[in-house]
Protein backbone atom coordinates (compact mmCIF):
# COMPACT_ATOMS: atom_id res chain seq x y z
CA UNK A 1 0.00 0.00 0.00
CA UNK A 2 3.11 2.56 0.55
CA UNK A 3 4.08 1.86 -2.97
CA UNK A 4 0.99 2.99 -3.87
CA UNK A 5 0.43 6.08 -1.52
CA UNK A 6 4.32 7.30 -2.44
CA UNK A 7 3.96 7.09 -6.05
CA UNK A 8 0.61 9.78 -5.79
CA UNK A 9 2.41 12.04 -3.07
CA UNK A 10 5.65 12.17 -5.52
CA UNK A 11 3.03 14.06 -8.02
CA UNK A 12 1.59 16.62 -5.57
CA UNK A 13 5.01 17.14 -4.27
CA UNK A 14 6.16 20.92 -4.16
CA UNK A 15 8.71 23.03 -3.14
CA UNK A 16 7.98 26.54 -1.16
CA UNK A 17 10.42 28.88 -2.30
CA UNK A 18 11.81 32.86 -1.60
CA UNK A 19 14.58 35.02 -2.15
CA UNK A 20 18.01 34.07 0.28
CA UNK A 21 20.18 36.87 2.07
CA UNK A 22 22.11 36.67 -1.25
CA UNK A 23 19.22 37.84 -2.66
CA UNK A 24 19.32 34.66 -4.84
CA UNK A 25 16.05 32.68 -4.90
CA UNK A 26 16.39 29.66 -2.55
CA UNK A 27 14.36 26.49 -1.37
CA UNK A 28 13.07 26.79 2.32
CA UNK A 29 10.64 24.25 2.60
CA UNK A 30 8.63 21.79 0.95
CA UNK A 31 4.26 20.68 0.93
CA UNK A 32 1.82 18.90 -1.14
CA UNK A 33 -0.92 20.20 -3.52
CA UNK A 34 -4.19 19.95 -1.79
CA UNK A 35 -5.95 21.20 -5.19
CA UNK A 36 -4.98 22.38 -7.84
CA UNK A 37 -4.59 26.02 -6.37
CA UNK A 38 -3.58 25.18 -2.71
CA UNK A 39 -0.81 23.44 -1.27
CA UNK A 40 -0.12 23.04 2.32
CA UNK A 41 3.41 23.92 4.05
CA UNK A 42 4.47 24.95 6.95
CA UNK A 43 3.66 28.21 8.97
CA UNK A 44 7.64 29.18 9.71
CA UNK A 45 7.99 28.77 6.18
CA UNK A 46 6.36 31.09 4.74
CA UNK A 47 7.06 33.57 8.09
CA UNK A 48 10.73 33.16 7.73
CA UNK A 49 10.01 34.02 3.49
CA UNK A 50 7.96 37.08 4.58
CA UNK A 51 10.26 37.84 7.21
CA UNK A 52 13.06 38.26 4.58
CA UNK A 53 10.55 40.70 2.55
CA UNK A 54 10.27 37.72 -0.24
CA UNK A 55 7.05 36.76 -2.47
CA UNK A 56 6.33 33.54 -1.48
CA UNK A 57 6.71 31.18 -4.66
CA UNK A 58 5.76 27.55 -4.86
CA UNK A 59 7.71 24.77 -7.75
CA UNK A 60 4.92 22.57 -8.82
CA UNK A 61 4.70 20.02 -11.84
CA UNK A 62 3.61 22.77 -14.38
CA UNK A 63 5.79 25.58 -13.13
CA UNK A 64 6.62 27.80 -10.62
CA UNK A 65 3.85 30.07 -9.05
CA UNK A 66 3.69 33.67 -7.19
CA UNK A 67 1.23 32.81 -3.52
CA UNK A 68 -0.87 34.23 -0.97
CA UNK A 69 -1.24 32.39 2.40
CA UNK A 70 -4.81 31.60 2.61
CA UNK A 71 -4.87 30.37 6.35
CA UNK A 72 -2.16 29.68 9.05
CA UNK A 73 -1.82 28.69 12.63
CA UNK A 74 1.43 29.06 14.24
CA UNK A 75 1.12 26.94 17.40
CA UNK A 76 0.33 23.72 15.21
CA UNK A 77 3.05 25.40 12.19
CA UNK A 78 0.54 24.94 9.39
CA UNK A 79 0.03 26.98 6.60
CA UNK A 80 -2.51 26.63 3.14
CA UNK A 81 -1.19 28.88 0.90
CA UNK A 82 -3.45 29.58 -2.67
CA UNK A 83 -1.28 29.68 -6.15
CA UNK A 84 -1.62 32.78 -8.57
CA UNK A 85 -0.51 32.99 -12.38
CA UNK A 86 2.55 31.21 -13.34
CA UNK A 87 5.67 33.40 -13.72
CA UNK A 88 7.38 30.19 -15.55
CA UNK A 89 5.48 27.56 -16.78
CA UNK A 90 6.85 23.92 -17.47
CA UNK A 91 6.21 21.52 -20.19
CA UNK A 92 4.70 19.50 -18.43
CA UNK A 93 0.37 18.69 -17.35
CA UNK A 94 -0.42 19.97 -13.95
CA UNK A 95 -1.22 17.88 -11.13
CA UNK A 96 -4.71 16.60 -11.04
CA UNK A 97 -4.76 13.88 -8.07
CA UNK A 98 -4.72 14.88 -4.53
CA UNK A 99 -4.30 13.62 -1.19
CA UNK A 100 -7.62 12.82 0.86
CA UNK A 101 -7.79 13.76 4.13
CA UNK A 102 -7.33 12.20 7.46
CA UNK A 103 -8.90 13.88 10.93
CA UNK A 104 -7.23 11.17 12.75
CA UNK A 105 -5.04 12.41 15.62
CA UNK A 106 -0.70 10.44 15.18
CA UNK A 107 -1.27 8.15 17.60
CA UNK A 108 1.25 5.56 19.22
CA UNK A 109 2.32 2.80 16.97
CA UNK A 110 0.83 4.40 13.92
CA UNK A 111 2.70 3.39 10.36
CA UNK A 112 3.65 6.33 8.53
CA UNK A 113 5.60 7.31 5.58
CA UNK A 114 7.10 10.53 4.16
CA UNK A 115 8.10 11.62 0.25
CA UNK A 116 10.95 13.44 2.05
CA UNK A 117 13.40 14.62 -0.79
CA UNK A 118 17.17 14.60 0.71
CA UNK A 119 17.66 17.17 -2.23
CA UNK A 120 21.47 15.21 -2.85
CA UNK A 121 22.50 14.08 -6.07
CA UNK A 122 22.61 10.15 -6.41
CA UNK A 123 25.09 8.05 -9.18
CA UNK A 124 22.62 9.04 -11.50
CA UNK A 125 23.50 12.93 -10.71
CA UNK A 126 19.37 13.87 -10.02
CA UNK A 127 17.52 14.23 -6.81
CA UNK A 128 15.45 11.27 -5.30
CA UNK A 129 12.56 11.17 -2.91
CA UNK A 130 12.75 8.32 0.08
CA UNK A 131 9.30 7.23 1.82
CA UNK A 132 10.29 6.22 5.59
CA UNK A 133 7.84 4.73 8.36
CA UNK A 134 6.82 3.67 11.81
CA UNK A 135 6.18 6.61 14.20
CA UNK A 136 6.25 7.32 18.48
CA UNK A 137 3.65 9.98 20.24
CA UNK A 138 5.55 12.62 21.80
CA UNK A 139 4.07 14.83 24.02
CA UNK A 140 3.84 18.54 23.99
CA UNK A 141 1.49 21.39 24.25
CA UNK A 142 0.65 20.94 20.79
CA UNK A 143 -0.49 17.90 19.69
CA UNK A 144 3.12 17.02 17.50
CA UNK A 145 4.58 13.32 17.13
CA UNK A 146 8.08 11.85 16.35
CA UNK A 147 8.77 9.12 14.23
CA UNK A 148 11.04 6.35 16.05
CA UNK A 149 12.58 5.48 12.66
CA UNK A 150 13.85 7.55 9.46
CA UNK A 151 16.17 10.25 8.87
CA UNK A 152 15.25 14.35 8.92
CA UNK A 153 17.47 17.29 8.12
CA UNK A 154 17.16 21.03 6.98
CA UNK A 155 14.47 21.16 4.67
CA UNK A 156 12.71 18.61 5.61
CA UNK A 157 10.16 21.17 6.95
CA UNK A 158 6.62 20.72 5.46
CA UNK A 159 6.79 17.55 3.80
CA UNK A 160 3.83 15.44 3.88
CA UNK A 161 3.18 12.43 6.60
CA UNK A 162 0.68 10.02 5.01
CA UNK A 163 -0.89 7.01 6.13
CA UNK A 164 -0.35 3.64 4.30
CA UNK A 165 -4.06 4.13 2.75
CA UNK A 166 -2.39 7.36 0.99
CA UNK A 167 -4.72 9.51 3.51
CA UNK A 168 -2.69 13.01 4.53
CA UNK A 169 -1.84 12.34 8.14
CA UNK A 170 0.36 15.99 8.81
CA UNK A 171 3.18 17.47 8.27
CA UNK A 172 6.70 17.56 9.51
CA UNK A 173 7.33 20.44 11.19
CA UNK A 174 11.09 19.96 12.50
CA UNK A 175 13.20 17.52 14.30
CA UNK A 176 13.84 16.14 17.86
CA UNK A 177 17.79 15.43 18.19
CA UNK A 178 18.83 12.58 20.59
CA UNK A 179 21.90 10.67 21.95
CA UNK A 180 21.91 7.39 22.79
CA UNK A 181 23.67 7.03 25.97
CA UNK A 182 25.41 3.48 25.90
CA UNK A 183 27.97 2.52 28.32
CA UNK A 184 31.92 3.14 26.95
CA UNK A 185 30.43 4.24 23.50
CA UNK A 186 30.62 7.53 22.27
CA UNK A 187 27.63 9.34 22.61
CA UNK A 188 25.59 9.32 18.69
CA UNK A 189 23.30 11.97 17.86
CA UNK A 190 20.01 11.06 15.88
CA UNK A 191 17.59 13.35 14.63
CA UNK A 192 13.65 12.03 13.92
CA UNK A 193 10.86 13.89 12.21
CA UNK A 194 8.58 15.75 14.27
CA UNK A 195 4.98 15.75 12.71
CA UNK A 196 1.85 18.02 13.50
CA UNK A 197 -1.55 17.09 12.49
CA UNK A 198 -4.47 18.62 10.60
CA UNK A 199 -6.76 19.45 13.41
CA UNK A 200 -6.20 23.50 13.69
CA UNK A 201 -7.05 23.83 9.75
CA UNK A 202 -10.85 25.90 9.86
CA UNK A 203 -13.81 24.44 8.24
CA UNK A 204 -13.88 26.95 5.53
CA UNK A 205 -11.04 26.22 4.63
CA UNK A 206 -11.63 22.62 3.85
CA UNK A 207 -14.57 23.70 1.81
CA UNK A 208 -12.27 26.27 -0.26
CA UNK A 209 -10.03 23.11 -1.41
CA UNK A 210 -13.03 21.02 -2.15
CA UNK A 211 -14.43 23.75 -4.56
CA UNK A 212 -11.48 24.12 -6.23
CA UNK A 213 -11.22 20.60 -6.33
CA UNK A 214 -14.48 20.18 -8.02
CA UNK A 215 -14.22 23.26 -10.61
CA UNK A 216 -11.16 21.19 -12.11
CA UNK A 217 -11.98 17.37 -12.12
CA UNK A 218 -9.53 14.95 -13.72
CA UNK A 219 -9.16 14.92 -17.31
CA UNK A 220 -10.56 11.76 -18.84
CA UNK A 221 -7.72 8.90 -19.72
Amino acid sequence: MFQQAANLYKQCATSVYGVTTQRKLGRFGQGCLLSPIHAITCEHVVSEIERRGSQILVVQPDGFFHCKVLFRDAASDIAIIETGASFHPFNQLPCEVFPGFSRQIPSLGMTVGYPAKLFKNGADNKEHAYPYCSSYLFESDTPLWVLSGGFAEGGFSGCPVFKPDSELLGLIVGVVTMHSIVQDVKPLPYSFPKITGLSAIKTPVWKAIADARAASPPSSP
